[in-house]
C-alpha cells in the first residue's frame, strides 16, 4: 500500500493563506492528532495563517487539552491512541464544551460520519484531503458566532438550572433525585432527539452496577410521575428506539 500523502503550501493553499493573513487576525487552535508529520504539517500552516496552535498525539492528553484549555477550534482526529476522537468530542459536549470541531478521519462511510456528527463535531473532512479545504473549513468555523452558554435549560414548560439543580416546571419546583436529574438534564440538551437505553446508560449511569435497561425504564417512569398528567407527551416513548423529550 503507497503511504498516504498530503500536500502542502501548494500555490493554492498559498494562495489562501495569503488572502487570510491580511485580517491578521490570531485564533487558538488544538490539533489531535497522531500522525506526527500531518500534525506539524497542519500546525505550520495554521501558524502561517497567524493562528496560535497546540499539538498533541494522544487521545486522554487531547481531551484533558480541550477541557481546561481556552480554544477557538479543535482539529481532531478519530482513531487516536488511548482514546477515540468521538469519545473525546462527546465527552467535550457533554461537560458543556462548545469549541467547534473539525473531525479529521480515513472513516468514510455514511455511517461513519453520521457517528461523527452525532458525536458532536461541526464539521467533517476525510483524508487524504488538500490543504486549501481545509484551510478554507477552518476559516468557515472560526468565522461562526460563539454560542453562548446559559445555565438555564429550558423546553417546553420546564426549566432546569445546571448549577442550583433545581428543575421548575409552569413556575413549580420538581423535587427529583440525582439519578432523576441528570437524565431530565440530558434529555434537555438534545430536545428532539430519539435516545435509546443504551445511550443513557453511557452518558448518564455512574455505576455499572446500577446500569441496566430496566433501570433506565423505571427511572423514565418515575421521572414522568413526577412531570404531571402530560409527561407522557413530553417523554415520548419511540417504540423500538427510545424516548425523545418534545420541545
Amino acid at each position: 500500500m503507497k503511504p498516504t500523502t498530503y500536500a502542502f503550501r501548494s500555490l493554492q493553499t498559498s494562495s489562501v493563506l495569503t488572502n487570510n493573513s491580511r485580517d491578521k487576525t490570531m485564533s487558538k487552535i488544538l490539533i489531535v492528532e497522531d500522525n506526527e508529520a500531518l500534525a506539524d504539517s497542519v500546525k505550520d500552516i495554521l501558524e502561517f495563517d497567524h493562528h496560535d496552535v497546540t499539538a498533541v498525539t494522544d487521545g486522554a492528553i487531547g481531551l484533558e487539552y480541550a477541557l481546561t484549555g481556552s480554544y477557538d477550534l479543535i482539529i481532531l482526529d478519530r482513531q487516536l491512541p488511548s482514546l477515540h476522537g468521538t469519545e473525546i468530542c462527546s465527552t467535550l459536549r457533554d461537560k458543556g464544551g462548545q469549541t467547534p470541531v473539525l473531525m479529521l478521519t480515513g472513516l468514510s462511510s455514511v455511517n461513519q460520519k453520521v457517528e461523527g456528527f452525532d458525536s458532536g463535531a461541526d464539521d467533517y473532512l476525510t483524508k487524504p484531503f488538500a490543504m486549501p479545504e481545509l484551510v478554507m473549513r477552518v476559516k468557515a468555523l472560526l468565522k461562526r458566532p460563539p454560542i453562548q452558554k446559559s445555565d438555564r435549560l429550558i423546553v417546553a414548560d420546564i426549566m432546569l438550572d445546571t448549577q442550583s439543580k433545581t428543575v421548575t416546571q409552569s413556575g413549580e419546583t420538581l423535587r427529583l433525585k440525582p439519578l432523576e436529574f441528570s437524565v431530565l438534564e440530558y434529555f434537555m440538551m438534545h430536545p428532539n432527539k430519539v435516545i435509546g437505553a443504551e445511550e443513557l446508560l453511557k452518558r448518564v449511569w455512574k455505576s455499572e452496577n446500577e446500569a441496566s435497561t430496566d433501570s433506565v425504564y423505571t427511572s423514565i417512569n418515575r421521572l414522568r410521575k413526577k412531570l404531571g398528567p402530560q409527561a407522557d407527551q413530553l417523554l415520548q416513548t419511540v417504540h423500538g428506539l427510545g424516548y425523545k423529550l418534545v420541545k
